[in-house]
């Protein structure tokens, strides 16, 4: 599993760069990986763009490693964008919810999974607190991010998080409620 996730996140990320110094045409690419690539050092604020990338699991490792070959390649080939026709960006957002993800350890679908059988929902954590964010949410902000992309000859090698302001959270266990008010309606 952990063979398939770095090469999911760091061959597959070269391959897609690597494949965009072929193109000849004008291309502009937004890569999209994950809050996770910052090195978790376990303050209550979020992360800034500039803060240090890394992770202490192979997700986020992963994940880093993947924004750190993002910047590699920018500087190496798509800096010159009279050389090259292609631009690009990464954006990252976390704590997303919402969109039909069905993926195991989600609380949103664990709640609708137990539920729906008559079953208590696991809870890990349920004192954290997370700047939760529907996934349109990060989807609406990718899709100006390429936009901007798109009009802005100079917005190029640039990264961007995406996420509720700092003051919007909600513990594990005050969403579970507020899932709950819905689930029998």
């Amino acid at each position: 599993e952990s063979l398939y996730t770095w090469e999911t996140n760091v061959i597959g990320t070269i391959n897609i760069l690597n494949s965009l110094r072929k193109l000849d045409n004008i291309c502009n690419a937004v890569f999209v990986t994950s809050d996770k690539c910052y090195d978790n050092v376990e303050w209550v604020w979020g992360y800034k763009e500039s803060d240090v990338l890394g992770g202490k699991d192979i997700y986020s490792g992963s994940k880093g490693a993947a924004e750190i070959i993002f910047k590699s390649y920018y500087h190496s080939y798509f800096k010159n964008t009279e050389k090259f026709n292609v631009r690009i960006v990464s954006v990252r957002a976390g704590n997303v919810i919402g969109g039909g993800d069905w993926a195991d350890y989600r609380i949103v679908p664990d709640c609708a999974k137990a539920w729906a059988n008559n079953k208590s929902v696991e809870i890990r954590s349920s004192e954290a607190t997370r700047p939760w964010q529907h996934v349109l949410e990060p989807l609406s902000g990718y899709l100006c991010c390429a936009q901007a992309l798109a009009s802005n000859i100079k917005l190029n090698g640039e990264s961007f998080n995406f996420g509720p302001k700092s003051d919007y959270t909600k513990s594990v266990k005050d969403l579970i409620e507020d899932l709950s008010l819905y689930w029998n309606l």
